[in-house]
């Protein structure tokens, strides 16, 4: 049977989302190549699925929302029911897996759909990151800055150089004379 070209399209994007799919999961440093293989199914079949349903969208981004999507519910069955909002979840849920080192100590149970082991959930609870109080706006009024006498001194300067050319014009002359000096003094001793 000879495939079309829309059909090896099909192909390539799919191959595309399962590669986005392997490398979400990379993220979290699976060392199982067996798992990462077996989750990556997994998630590329919910992703057909979901296609599916949703013919018109990008393969690529179903993926990807299917990937966080399967992401949140297993946070969501460790963590608990919360009123913050899914982003935020999300991203403290990561950083709770990755803090617990859940990969890499017990593979096995790494989004696992059944029953997730007590002391596996009571670790990922305790590293889940809990931020400190919320955002509040204030408003300061800028405030000029006191350098003390530098300050003043320097903008005195700086006028009476504005004032008279030749004056600024003597003492650069003097400042570079002075320097060649000392550069000559200090080569020769």
């Amino acid at each position: 049977m000879i495939q079309t070209t829309a059909e090896k399209m099909d192909w390539k994007v799919w191959g595309a989302a399962f590669e986005r799919i392997e490398n979400f999961l990379r993220a979290y440093r699976i060392g199982n190549r067996l798992l990462l293989s077996r989750l990556s199914h997994e998630l590329l079949a919910r992703t057909m699925r979901r296609h599916k349903l949703e013919p018109d969208a990008d393969p690529l981004q179903v993926a990807v929302r299917e990937a966080h999507s399967y992401m949140l519910e297993w946070i969501d069955k460790i963590i608990g029911p919360t009123d913050e909002p899914e982003a935020v979840r999300f991203a403290r849920g990561r950083a709770a897996i990755l803090l617990a080192g859940v990969p890499e100590s017990r593979p096995e149970a790494f989004l696992d759909p059944s029953d997730v082991p007590p002391d596996l959930a009571e670790r990922i609870r305790s590293t889940y990151l809990a931020a400190g109080p919320d955002l509040e706006f204030s408003n300061m009024a800028p405030r000029p800055i006191d350098l003390g006498p530098v300050s003043s001194v320097a903008d005195e300067t700086w006028r009476t150089f504005a004032r008279w050319p030749v004056l600024r014009i003597a003492v650069l002359w003097a400042l570079v004379g002075a320097l060649l000096g000392l550069s000559f003094y200090l080569t020769r001793v």
